[in-house]
């Protein structure tokens, strides 16, 4: 009976180590799995830091370059629009192009837009920036001008090598084209002078009495005369003169008109007293003016727009 008992209790000692045994390896294994998990979770949320740094890094790089890129714009925006802007001249821009270059491009709007004055503009315009020096020249490769006829696009001009630009080969740097940025494969000189042909070809020859009798009629219409420089009134961009248009048999002229002519791009040599001209232009109004005797006169007005010294 005793040693009945004695194995039942043995019995069940050994089912209390086995059970005990279970346990701890159970405890053992969740103890294992919480430390994997802790592992897994550290690594997950190291990556996540470092990635997170590398996101910021990466954002502070582009944001920094993003600013650099916009300050480096603005500048040569900023500069060329100070030297060639104003009313007319709006919307400027730089984009960037290869070699760490520019490409400005503005809008020139007028109410008129003719080939020849969107031309000879850009060259004025662009003679103008040349001349001066400033920081963000070294930045612009070329420059686009879109003229406008109230707002809407008419012609394109393209200025290339803008660093190494000067007055002598601003022209053959120079490209027109049309709207829709077709090369014209014209240059300015080319250009300038088919308008100035194209004018002069209009331009007729009236009566000096019709054209007196008839102002009103006449205003506008485009003339030619050949005359005598009677008097020069005022030498200067704007002049005016008084020239006698009617040539007689003997060789004298008579008949006198009254002549504004600005002479902006200096092609005409200063104009004196007695000097032979052709002049292309438009009639205007009567002018009236007071003689040195005191008395009144009354004369038909020309705006040229061409003269030409013929003697």
């Amino acid at each position: 009976m005793k040693e009945k008992k004695d194995d039942l209790k043995n019995n069940v000692k050994g089912d209390n180590k086995n059970k005990n045994k279970k346990i701890k390896i159970i405890i053992t294994a969740l103890l294992l799995t919480l430390l994997v998990a802790a592992v897994i979770i550290t690594i997950v949320i190291v990556s996540s830091k470092n990635s997170d740094n590398d996101d910021y890094d990466n954002y502070e790089i582009n944001n920094t370059t993003n600013k650099e890129k916009n300050s480096k714009e603005k500048n040569i925006v900023s500069d060329v629009e100070y030297f060639i802007g104003s009313s007319d001249k709006t919307n400027f821009k730089a984009s960037k192009v290869e070699n760490e270059k520019y490409v400005v491009s503005f809008d020139y709007n007028k109410d008129i837009m003719l080939l020849h004055v969107c031309a000879a503009d850009s060259q004025t315009f662009i003679s103008r920036l040349i001349s001066k020096s400033f920081e963000s020249s070294n930045l612009i490769e070329s420059i686009i001008m879109n003229c406008k006829e109230n707002g809407t696009l008419k012609y394109k001009v393209e200025i290339n090598n803008y660093t190494s630009l000067t007055e002598q080969n601003l022209e053959e740097n120079t490209i027109l084209m049309d709207s829709e940025g077709n090369n014209l494969n014209k240059t300015v000189t080319q250009v300038k002078n088919d308008y100035v042909n194209e004018f002069k070809d209009k331009c007729k020859t009236y009566d000096y009495k019709t054209i007196y009798r008839y102002a009103e009629d006449y205003k506008g219409k485009e003339v030619k005369y050949t005359g005598k420089v009677v008097q020069v009134i005022d030498d200067g961009d704007v002049s005016s003169y008084r020239v006698n248009i009617t040539k007689d048999r003997w060789g004298y002229y008579d008949d006198t008109v009254y002549v504004i002519y600005a002479n902006l791009d200096n092609s005409t040599p200063r104009i004196l007293e007695d000097d032979i001209i052709t002049m292309y232009g438009t009639l205007g109004d009567l002018f009236s003016y007071e003689t040195v005797m005191g008395s009144k006169l009354t004369i038909p007005s020309i705006t040229a727009r061409y003269i030409e010294i013929n003697k």
